[in-house]
């Protein structure tokens, strides 16, 4: 009984911190993909193939995916994205700034013939859920320096709009360029405001080079195992490698591990560990999109980390909870919140 009033105590704590998100401007950076979704039915097999199967098209969806998710989440909390990227031109271009638009996203693309739209369809059985097949059309080459200096541009005229965050989403599709990372860390410097960088599979080196401003740094346990280069089998060779990541770039470092939470590494030496909000995840797809979007309104409303932490927590595991690539309402949240309190106050652990 006792550890149930704590843990309302603490989910109504929570409650009380957040405030409407409204006004929190999010500047968000980094790989824009047109996400389809296509559902099917298997009608026969192939006569010009026995080994392949005809399905008729039930239904059909585009979304904006890689950075225009994190966007998206940002949106659905109530905060104001704008979304900074790359795009081709053509129909999946024009098909990309329609779903931007529906989704009540601002964007500043640079848009280039020389590379195509990065576009991704998932192929699903109506009827069984099975994902059958997934056709990419994309370019991972790194973006020539010319289209990274406009998209720098862009980044850099917007100042006006008075941004509160900075949100760097790679999906490694070649828009995160070292020559776009340093700009944008730089001007995230001049501005004085927090830089959050959604790790990829880059080595350290390559962190230290680009970022020589960064305030968080959102690995999973194979991104920070790339990172540092070398295998974390153990829960210790993860706290280690996380510190020398956190001391080496001299910015704060949260570790997300799927069903074991995730652990916030200060850059002071301290270590948060949040336990893992959903039960049984439907689909994984967007959970870490929606971790960082909440990161980034709750820092912009003035929370402090590791209660923004917390809090994001909440809302990927009502992302997860979902089919398919959904986001986290600023409703949802608050009522995660209150039908999943923590056992027990969180607290911090000096290293």
């Amino acid at each position: 009984m006792l550890d149930f009033i704590l843990g309302n105590k603490e989910a109504w704590r929570l409650i009380q911190m957040i405030p409407t998100f409204e006004g929190a401007r999010i500047f968000v950076v980094g790989d824009l993909i047109l996400d389809s979704f296509t559902y099917c039915r298997r009608t026969r097999t192939s006569s010009e193939d026995g080994r392949a199967f005809c399905v008729d098209v039930v239904k059909h969806e585009l979304q904006i995916g890689g950075a225009g998710n994190a966007a998206r989440c940002v949106r659905a909390l109530g905060g104001s994205p704008a979304v900074f990227a790359v795009s081709g031109a053509g129909y999946h271009a024009r098909k990309l700034n329609d779903a931007l638009v529906d989704a009540g996203v601002d964007s500043a693309l640079v848009r280039t013939d020389e590379r195509p739209t990065t576009y991704k369809d998932r192929n699903r059985d109506v009827d069984t859920g099975e994902l059958l097949l997934v056709v990419e059309r994309q370019d991972r080459s790194p973006i020539p320096t010319w289209v990274g200096d406009g998209l720098l541009g862009r980044f850099a005229s917007a100042a006006a709009t008075r941004p509160h965050v900075v949100l760097v989403s790679d999906y490694d599709r070649g828009v995160v360029t070292e020559h776009v990372a340093k700009g944008v860390s730089r001007l995230s410097q001049k501005w004085g405001i927090p830089l959050i960088v959604d790790a990829r599979e880059r080595p350290l080196a390559w962190y230290k080079q680009a970022f020589k401003y960064l305030s968080l740094l959102t690995p999973n346990r194979r991104e920070l195992s790339k990172v540092v280069g070398r295998e974390l089998n153990t829960s210790a060779e993860i706290d280690t490698a996380a510190r020398e990541v956190a001391e080496a770039l001299d910015c704060d470092v949260l570790v997300t591990l799927s069903e074991q939470g995730a652990r916030l590494y200060t850059r002071d030496g301290r270590v948060h560990r949040f336990d893992a909000k959903n039960g049984r995840p439907v689909s994984v797809s967007g959970g870490g999109d929606a971790l960082v979007a909440a990161i980034s309104v709750c820092l912009a409303k003035g929370i402090l980390l590791a209660e923004a932490c917390e809090i994001a927590q909440h809302a990927a595991a009502v992302c997860v909870g979902k089919p398919g690539t959904d986001v986290c309402s600023y409703a949802e949240l608050l009522a995660h919140i209150e039908s999943h309190p923590p056992r027990s106050k969180r607290s911090a652990s000096a290293c």
